[in-house]
């Protein structure tokens, strides 16, 4: 038998988003417009560090839907940027969040814009929290890069390590 002591440290912490925030949402799917075959939109809601989604080069726009797997009222959005270098970091500029009705074509909320980013001396990681306002159960997030900021030869690339999102189920179509 473990000391209870002992059995405190093996536990993992639980979601350390507040109740006004909601819990972490499951996603059922990500899919994209374009894709660079090594790194399938998937890669972007493994939980995996060392994954990460990236396009096929394209014209804007460029973007990547992932279908919650029950609709829930969305209240932030987590994006966790690539670090390799400023380039890469970049990719991510102009990048908005939009959140999608039931037959994921209705835009309901937008987000919000990344609009900057932070020096390589001063972060290890870079996370952006953008906060929604949704007032309509959500079935559908949308990164969209429609008025990227920086592009390559004009074709857009977006790179993503890792996408989270939080907010409430309703009890009634909570599994």
């Amino acid at each position: 038998m473990i000391p209870l002591l002992l059995l405190l440290f093996l536990i993992e912490p639980l979601d350390t988003a507040t109740p006004s925030e909601g819990q972490l949402l499951s996603i059922s799917i990500a899919t994209a417009r374009t894709v660079n075959g090594n790194y399938p939109p998937e890669f972007a809601i493994d939980g995996d560090l060392n994954t990460f989604y990236h396009t096929g080069e394209a014209a804007s726009p460029q973007w990547l839907k992932l279908q919650l797997e029950d609709p829930a009222w969305v209240s932030r959005v987590v994006i966790v940027n690539r670090l390799e270098n400023i380039n890469i970091m970049q990719r991510l500029l102009g990048t908005q969040v939009y959140l999608y009705d039931a037959d994921g074509t209705t835009q309901i909320a937008n987000c919000g814009k990344i609009s900057t980013i932070a020096s390589l001396m001063y972060i290890s990681s870079q996370t952006y929290n953008m906060p929604c306002d949704s007032s309509q159960l959500a079935s559908y997030v949308k990164l969209e890069d429609s008025e990227m900021e920086v592009s390559i030869d004009d074709q857009i690339i977006m790179n993503i390590l890792e996408v989270e999102v939080y907010g409430t189920v309703p009890l009634s179509t909570g599994k």
